[in-house]
């Protein structure tokens, strides 16, 4: 399976719209690989993930990633997450809270949730992306200026094939070098938590 994997990636490097390179495999576990890659311009890294999810159903995937409310209990520090609108049936806004550690301050975002569909197909595509919304902004929290995640689902068998692609910038005074030393950890983390209680 790694070897599938790894030729996903190389087809995703090659095609993605993120338009990356010097992509690294920073994290290689649980049939998890996660990359980061320096992009064009940009102060902070982007990340690339691939895995898969056995014994799962794109709509199972599909019902668990719009339980909005039980995002802090796979999420990588994820304090709450709550529905600000329900726009349509594919689309959301969600508000949600994220534990920094020490000395970096908490942070808030806000973000539309775009899900489409593909059921000749067995696939699924759900893009996330900062929005402006008009919510006061809190003393508590540095509101995420920008990020953009996508989710790219197909299945083959029993099985789900999952491709990840995220960019962020998450404001305020945390210096670059330390956001893309920590990136890949976070996501590798709440992939392997939706994978236990997805295939448990």
């Amino acid at each position: 399976m790694k070897a599938w994997l790894a030729c996903l990636i190389l087809l995703i490097l090659g095609n993605n719209s993120l338009q990356t390179d010097n992509c690294v495999l920073k994290k290689d576990a649980d049939n998890i690989l996660v990359y980061t890659c320096k992009a064009h311009g940009k102060r902070f890294k982007s990340l690339i993930a691939t895995f898969t999810i056995s014994n799962t159903t794109v709509d199972e995937l599909q019902a668990f990633l719009r339980r909005v409310e039980d995002f802090p209990t796979w999420q990588y520090n994820m304090i709450s997450a709550k529905i600000l609108r329900q726009v349509s049936d594919s689309v959301v806004i969600v508000r949600s809270e994220l534990d920094a550690p020490w000395p970096v301050e908490n942070r808030e975002l806000i973000v539309q949730y775009s899900f489409e569909e593909h059921p000749q197909e067995k696939a699924l595509r759900v893009i996330t992306e900062t929005i402006d919304y008009d919510l006061p902004l809190s003393d508590e929290f540095i509101r995420v200026p920008y990020s953009r995640a996508e989710w790219n689902v197909t299945t083959a068998g029993s099985t789900l094939l999952v491709t990840y692609t995220m960019e962020i910038d998450p404001g305020g005074s945390i210096p670059a070098w330390l956001v893309n030393m920590a990136m890949a950890e976070g996501p590798h983390q709440t992939f392997t938590n939706l994978k236990k209680l997805l295939e448990n």
